[in-house]
Parts: C-alpha cells; sequence; structure tokens
C-alpha cells in the first residue's frame, strides 16, 4: 500500500521564517554587544584624560607652592616687567599692579569662578588673569604655543601666629614651614586650573601658610 504525504496548509516557509528570525536576534545581539564595547572604550579613554588632566593640574599646586616661596624670597617680587619667564616653560604674569610680586596679592574674590564673571573681575581659566601659566612652549613673538594649559591663581593676607611648635602643613607632600615661638604668617588660597585634551578642565584649591622671616634667598 502506498502512503501519501501531505503538507500541512500554511506550514510552506516556515523554515525560513525561523531562520530569518534567528539571524535577526542574532544581528541584535551583535549590535548591542559592539555598542556596549564602543561606549565603554570611548568611557575608558574619557577616565584617561581626565585623570590625566587631574593629576597635571595637581602638579600645578607643587609648582605653585614653590614659586610662591621663591616669589617670597624677593622683596619686590621676580626681575621683570610686564610677565617673565621662568626655567623656558613658567611664565610668571603682573596681577593686581604689584609687579611681579604675587606673594603680596590680597585674598582672592571668593567669587573667583570660570567663564561668568565681568571684565574686572579674575577669571579661572583667562589667562590674562592668571599669576603662573604653565607649561608655555613660545613662538618667537612669544605667543603661547600649547594645547594643553595651566594657571595658577594665587592670593593670601598675614595673620598673628600665637603659641609654640606650630607646623605649618605643605599640602600634599607633607612638608612645610615651622614656627617655635609664633609671629606673624602669610595664608594663602592657591587655586590650580589645568585645561587638558578633549575640552578636559580640573580645577584644584590648596592652602598655604609661610612663617614670615623664614625667606630664602632671592633667586629670580
Amino acid at each position: 500500500m502506498q502512503h501519501m504525504q501531505q503538507n500541512t496548509p500554511g506550514n510552506e516557509g516556515f523554515v525560513l521564517v525561523a531562520a530569518l528570525l534567528a539571524m535577526l536576534v542574532l544581528t541584535i545581539i551583535g549590535i548591542i554587544a559592539t555598542t556596549n564595547t564602543s561606549t565603554e572604550l570611548q568611557i575608558a579613554a574619557n577616565d584617561k584624560i581626565y585623570k590625566e588632566t587631574f593629576y597635571r593640574a595637581e602638579a600645578g599646586l607643587s609648582l605653585g607652592t614653590e614659586l610662591l616661596e621663591q616669589n617670597l624670597a624677593c622683596a619686590t617680587g621676580f626681575q621683570g616687567s610686564g610677565s617673565v619667564l621662568i626655567e623656558g616653560t613658567i611664565r610668571v604674569q603682573e596681577q593686581e599692579k604689584n609687579q611681579l610680586a604675587f606673594w603680596a596679592n590680597g585674598p582672592l574674590d571668593p567669587n573667583l569662578k570660570p567663564a561668568d564673571a565681568g571684565e574686572d573681575q579674575r577669571v579661572i581659566g583667562r589667562t590674562a588673569d592668571a599669576d603662573v601659566v604653565f607649561p608655555v612652549q613660545t613662538n618667537s613673538d612669544n605667543s603661547v604655543l600649547q594645547a594643553g594649559v595651566g594657571h595658577l591663581y594665587i592670593g593670601g593676607q598675614s595673620e598673628p601666629v600665637f603659641g609654640g611648635g606650630l607646623e605649618m602643613a605643605a599640602g600634599y607632600e607633607g612638608r612645610g614651614k615651622s614656627s617655635s615661638q609664633g609671629g606673624v604668617a602669610r595664608i594663602y588660597d592657591l587655586y590650580s586650573q589645568y585645561n587638558g585634551p578633549g575640552q578636559s578642565e580640573v580645577i584644584l584649591l590648596q592652602g598655604w601658610w609661610h612663617v614670615v622671616g623664614m625667606e630664602g634667598s632671592c633667586l629670580y
């Protein structure tokens, strides 16, 4: 007896449809995986840029405290007019009509902030308002040629120091000045702002104490 095989109506092409659905699902999974990988790579790259910018701004604080101590050693400030280039990569600029004696700057305006201040107010990130610009590479006409650039803003005031054995912390390095019999100290705020690649920006603030009378030799 011969058996006849019959196709159930409507089942034609089921295998093809199932295969297409499977391919669609795999394609979607592949797209999601590729997108996630791309996003993670971008996050990693941005994190790397931020860390580099942060460490450069942090290095600016170390530079700022050293320059401040050097500047304090010079009663009339560093030699020069308008600005002076130190070690070929650090530009010290005149602010507050103190020539290059930024150690004599008054307290920084508590409203010192980026971008939206008026022309009569010092602004973080505006090169002309910085006490120090670092690092700088200059053309023959002394114009700045540098993709990443940092700015230091320094201001302080005198305060009496009472008691004995007072140690002035030096911030990140843990170094500082000490006074055994009190006296007068200059208390400073230092803002370090760095513009890095990819429009990254970091602003750090550090306090610094200097006991008056403990200055070294003027080198600049």
